[in-house]
């Protein structure tokens, strides 16, 4: 499959949503929203303007997942900060569990960051070789 459309007219509250999925599926490289709300997403072969449409768009899931990193990074300091100072058994291994909880969620809001910068990457690298294979033509 180089490209596939999907007509969401019926469903356009869904078209938000579904723009930041292709933003989170690695094997796509570029999609347009275009005329009647009909979503065009690609696996290779994009035009430019379908990748600069998708770039925009993992860029925006990127500062919306670094925010909430950040903010689970706070919240990770917050239960270290209880670990050190809590005196009972019971609240010591409450706060402990609060802790491991959120530093796995921090641990996966990185992955996720990392993930969604090697997709931009690559739907870089996939652009600028449509662009040579355009301009050899």
């Amino acid at each position: 499959m180089t490209c596939e459309t999907h007509d969401l007219s019926a469903t356009r509250s869904i078209i938000p949503s579904v723009l930041a999925g292709y933003a989170r599926q690695a094997d796509i490289v570029g999609t347009q929203w275009g005329f009647g709300d009909q979503i065009t997403a690609w696996t290779a072969d994009p035009p430019p303007s379908a990748s600069s449409h998708l770039l925009l768009e993992i860029e925006k899931q990127w500062r919306d997942v670094k925010r909430r990193s950040i903010e689970a990074y706070k919240e990770l300091e917050h239960w270290q900060r209880k670990c050190e100072r809590a005196r009972a058994p019971k609240a010591k291994q409450r706060a402990l569990d609060m802790y491991r909880s959120q530093a796995n969620e921090y641990a996966r809001l990185c992955k996720e960051c990392d993930a969604l910068d090697a997709h931009a990457e690559y739907v870089h690298q996939v652009a600028a070789q449509c662009a040579e294979k355009a301009g050899a033509l």
